[in-house]
């Protein structure tokens, strides 16, 4: 298995890579201005394009990280149940971060072949060998996607168990009794994704990478509904929603606190 990082870890780097992504953004922008007489047409397009991209994916993050902080919002009651979501909107910007890279690639080998402007065989093989790699990452990263019916919750809890459905795709139903637990992050098949634990030793993956929800907050609301009965009894009641909102802020002690006191 790979290396499990821990969920505050995990909820950091949302904003240490928006940090880092933009920096490399402003290298890409400043080696594309101070080169603009010394590199070909379509190595320019490329430094600008990459970092037009990067600078969408910082964005991007930055503002996971900063909506996760309000993520109660997102929660809302249904039928007997509460809901997480839709969060189509992550979603679909990261696609489109990654389309704009394509359509850089694609002009980037459009003009070096067929715009006319003649270039030597080592400038066309090193722009080639660079473009080649830069589509394997894209469509890989496209392909990472769960597409579906986004106008789906990606989390459903009942008094029976947690529903995971990402983008309305490949639901699964954890039951309560299984006792589920986040261990953290780990990759699978080249995704960030939360990894869930039951007592049976039973492990289920959950893409969240999308999410305007942080990894420490799903992992509260797993401990406190797999710990307590009672609260899994009030799932459809205004107290629950009351207490599942409440975890987005608060340890799952306290939570407990208020439970029992009722």
């Amino acid at each position: 298995m790979n290396k499990v990082h821990s969920c505050d870890r995990t909820d950091l780097s949302r904003l240490h890579e928006s940090y880092f992504f933009g920096l490399v953004a402003v290298m890409c922008f400043g080696a594309a201005i101070l080169f603009i007489k010394l590199i070909p047409a379509p190595m320019e397009i490329l430094h600008l394009g990459i970092g037009l991209s990067l600078t969408s994916y910082a964005i991007n993050r930055n503002m996971q990280f900063k909506f996760a902080q309000r993520s109660y919002k997102k929660w809302n009651a249904g039928r007997g149940c509460i809901e997480f979501g839709p969060c189509w909107f992550f979603n679909l910007w990261s696609i489109l971060t990654i389309i704009i890279f394509l359509l850089t690639i694609v002009t980037v080998a459009w003009l070096t072949y067929f715009g006319g402007t003649p270039y030597s065989g080592r400038t066309q093989l090193k722009i080639a060998m660079m473009v080649g790699v830069l589509l394997i990452l894209s469509l890989v990263s496209l392909l990472s996607f769960p597409f579906g019916r986004w106008r789906k919750p990606e989390i459903v809890i009942d008094s029976v168990g947690v529903h995971l459905w990402p983008a309305g795709r490949y639901r699964t139903m954890i039951p309560w009794a299984a006792q589920p637990r986040v261990l953290g992050c780990v990759r699978h098949n080249g995704t960030p994704v939360a990894l869930i634990e039951t007592r049976t030793n039973s492990c289920y993956y959950f893409p969240m990478f999308t999410l305007p929800l942080g990894y420490v907050q799903f992992q509260r609301v797993l401990e406190f509904y797999s710990g307590y009965a009672d609260a899994r009894r009030s799932i459809g009641t205004p107290q629950g929603l009351v207490h599942v909102r409440s975890l987005m802020d608060f340890p799952v002690s306290e939570i407990a606190k208020d439970l029992h006191s009722q």
